[in-house]
C-alpha cells in the first residue's frame, strides 16, 4: 500500500468536496464519501498498525465515540455517515504533514477553479446581460424541502428561481455552503494573500452574503492574523471599495447589514421552526438533554425543520457534545493561543451549521491546526568524546 500513499490528498480532498459537492454530485455524494474513505483506511492499515503511538492523546475521545456515537445510538438507527466519520478519525493522527500540506493545497486549488469557472458567468448574468439557463432543479430530488426550492442550472453556475436578493451560489446548492467552506480555506491557509487563489476564493464568498462567511472571516482576521501598518494599510485599499460598493447594493444590505443588526433576535433563531425552538427551550431543562433523544427524533416529528446546533443536541444531546469536543481538541499537540482560536472559531460555526460532526469539517480543521501549530526545535545533545 506505499505506493497508494500518493492518492491520500486526494481522497481527503475528495471528501470534503463529496460532502459540500457541485450540481454534478448532488445525488452522489454519500457513495462518494463511502468509497473514498474506505479506500483512506485500507491505504493507511499498514501505517496505523505500525504508528499506534499517535493515538496516545486520542485512545479516550475514540473510545467514548465508539461508545456513544456508534453503539449506543445505533440503539434508536444506524448512521453511515456516523461509520465514515470514524473512519475519518482513525486516519487523520498518521497523516504526515506533508500529506496534510498537499492535500490544503489540493483543496484550495479545487476550490479557487470552481469559483473562478462559476463567478465570471454569474456576474455577468446578475449584472450585465442574462444568459440562457438549462433546467430547473428541485430540493425535493435530492435534498428534500417539498419542492419549495427551486434552482435554475446554468450550468456554469446555478441560481435560486425567482429569488430577489441574488446571491453567488457557485455550483453549489446554498451560498452557505460556499460561504463556510471558502471561510475554513481561508483560515487553513493563514489569509496568505500572497496567493492569488485565496484572493479569487474570497471574492466569491463575499457575492454570496452569506453572514457566516462574513462573520468567520472578520473573527478569524481579528484574532489569528499579524496586525501591523502595513496589512491595514493594504487591507484598507481593497475593503473600502468594495465596502463602497456592497453599501449599495439591496442584497448585501438585506443579508448581511439587516441581519447583522438584528443577531440576537433572528440571525440564529430564524435558522429553526417556531415549533423546535419552542420545544428545544424546554427540552434543555430536562434529563433527556444529557443522552440526547436519538437518531429517530426528527424523522418522527416533521414539524420541526431548519438547521443549526439545535439539530446536533438534540439528537445527541450534551454528552454528545462533550464527546465531539474532546476529539476536536485532542487534535491539538502544541496548546498555543493560536490553536485555540481555529478550534473556537470552527465552535462559532458550529452555531448557524453543526458541521463539526462531518467528516469534511474535521479534515479542514485538521489541516489548519498544522498551519497554525509550531512545533519546537529539537537542538541535538552534545555527544561526549
Amino acid at each position: 500500500m506505499k505506493s497508494l500513499s500518493k492518492y491520500i490528498p486526494l481522497l481527503l480532498t475528495l471528501i470534503v468536496f463529496f460532502q459540500n459537492p457541485i450540481w454534478i454530485f448532488w445525488n452522489v455524494g454519500m457513495y462518494g464519501i463511502a468509497i473514498c474513505s474506505i479506500l483512506l483506511f485500507l491505504i493507511l492499515n499498514k501505517r496505523i498498525e505500525r504508528q499506534r503511538h499517535s493515538y496516545k492523546t486520542k485512545i479516550f475521545p475514540i473510545t467514548f465515540y465508539i461508545s456513544f456515537f456508534i453503539f449506543f445510538m445505533s440503539l434508536y438507527e444506524i448512521r453511515l455517515s456516523s461509520v465514515f466519520f470514524l473512519f475519518i478519525l482513525i486516519c487523520l493522527p498518521i497523516i504526515s504533514n506533508e500529506e496534510k500540506n498537499k492535500t490544503l493545497n489540493l483543496i484550495t486549488t479545487v476550490l479557487c477553479v470552481i469559483v473562478s469557472v462559476s463567478l465570471v458567468p454569474w456576474f455577468i448574468n446578475t449584472f450585465l446581460y442574462k444568459l440562457s439557463w438549462g433546467y430547473e432543479m428541485y430540493y425535493a430530488d435530492w435534498k428534500g424541502d417539498d419542492g419549495k426550492t427551486v434552482l435554475t442550472n446554468y450550468y456554469l453556475f446555478v441560481q435560486a428561481k425567482h429569488d430577489f436578493i441574488i446571491r453567488f451560489y457557485s455550483l453549489f446548492d446554498e451560498p452557505g455552503v460556499l460561504g463556510t467552506l471558502g471561510a475554513f480555506v481561508l483560515i487553513a491557509n493563514r489569509f496568505n494573500f500572497r496567493d492569488k487563489r485565496n484572493i479569487v476564493i474570497l471574492i466569491g464568498c463575499i457575492f454570496t452574503f452569506s453572514l457566516a462567511f462574513y462573520v468567520l472571516v472578520s473573527i478569524g482576521l481579528i484574532l489569528l492574523s499579524k496586525i501591523s501598518f502595513k496589512n491595514i494599510f493594504f487591507g484598507g485599499l481593497f475593503v473600502l471599495p468594495v465596502l463602497y460598493f456592497l453599501l449599495g447594493n439591496e442584497t448585501f444590505n438585506t443579508s448581511i447589514i439587516d441581519r447583522a443588526n438584528n443577531y440576537d433576535d433572528s440571525s440564529i433563531e430564524s435558522r429553526t421552526s417556531g415549533a423546535l425552538n419552542q420545544f428545544f427551550d424546554e427540552y434543555v431543562t430536562t434529563i433527556d438533554f444529557i443522552l440526547g433523544k436519538g437518531l429517530k427524533f426528527f424523522s418522527e416529528n416533521k414539524a420541526m425543520s431548519g438547521q443549526g446546533y439545535k439539530f446536533f443536541l438534540i439528537e445527541y444531546g450534551l454528552l454528545g457534545f462533550v464527546i465531539l469536543l474532546l476529539i476536536y481538541i485532542s487534535f491539538i499537540k502544541n496548546y498555543n493561543r493560536q490553536s485555540f482560536w481555529v478550534l473556537f472559531i470552527f465552535l462559532i460555526s458550529f452555531l448557524q451549521r453543526p458541521s463539526l460532526f462531518t467528516p469534511w469539517c474535521l479534515i479542514i480543521f485538521v489541516l489548519a491546526i498544522s498551519q497554525y501549530e509550531r512545533l519546537p526545535v529539537i537542538k541535538p545533545k552534545h555527544i561526549s568524546k
